[in-house]
């Protein structure tokens, strides 16, 4: 049975990215208790909703609402984008996209 509830999907979402507690709380910043907490129905701040929205892939209403954006797949887009530094992993990422792109519109 799926756990539709906020907690429920932060906890799927971290599974999905084969997350443990221990690395998502690492990349959060926050304690271990605290991510048990939220994965048990405890309020949560909405900074730490946005945050935890960029690190799992998803969107803050994804977790919020259970609804997937009809742009989820561009959001997690740009949040991987934001997430990547060197300015050559950029022009590389940049040139795979428009690889793919242009596939697609020959297909």
């Amino acid at each position: 049975m799926q756990d539709n509830s906020l907690g429920g999907r932060i906890k799927e979402k971290r599974k999905e990215l084969g997350l443990s507690q221990e690395e998502l709380v690492e990349a959060l910043g926050i304690k271990q208790c605290t991510l048990s907490k939220y994965e048990n129905g405890s309020a949560i701040p909405s900074d730490t909703i946005v945050e935890m929205a960029r690190v799992l892939h998803t969107t803050p209403d994804y977790l919020l609402l259970g609804k997937e954006d009809k742009n989820s797949f561009l959001s997690e887009i740009i949040n991987i984008a934001k997430n990547i530094d060197d300015i050559n992993f950029q022009e590389i990422a940049l040139k795979q996209m428009k690889v793919l792109a242009d596939i697609n519109s020959n297909m």
